[in-house]
């Protein structure tokens, strides 16, 4: 594989993981968890294909930066540039696609806390078992 094939290789995976994460995203919001299932597998597979081309790239170029690949002529301008603009707009939409899981994540605790009631056991001073709940929206008195 050649230097310029390695990229379109990337670019054709970064288009992939693009849509991927826009339908992440769109599952995301809608709490559609059997889809965001599905779709890390398919993410998963993408990762892996996107590490195998980097180990090659690093086999191939060493420490070569992408400029450098321009100046010697082993790839266009325009080549480098929307690999550049691919990476970042995965790296922006995988990291919307966390905040959002980690919001979510988030909101099930709040709601397992307020609806769910934490015991505490302790003994009393007889050595018997004294379990208290602490108040949720079923155990609370007006």
């Amino acid at each position: 594989m050649d230097i310029k094939e390695l990229f379109l290789e990337f670019i054709n995976l970064f288009l992939q993981l693009t849509e991927l994460l826009d339908k992440e995203r769109e599952a995301l919001i809608k709490d559609q968890g059997e889809i965001i299932a599905s779709l890390l597998e398919t993410k998963k597979d993408i990762a892996i294909n996107i590490n195998k081309l980097e180990g090659e790239r690093q086999r191939l170029l060493k420490d070569k930066k992408i400029q450098d690949l321009v100046k010697e002529g082993l790839i266009s301008e325009d080549l480098a540039r929307e690999f550049e603009r691919l990476a970042l707009e995965v790296k922006e939409k995988n990291e919307t696609n966390l905040a959002l899981t980690k919001q979510s994540l988030s909101y099930i605790r709040m709601m397992n806390n307020i609806l769910s009631p934490n015991k505490s056991v302790t003994y009393n001073p007889t050595g018997e078992i004294n379990a208290k709940s602490s108040s949720n929206i079923f155990n609370a008195t007006v």
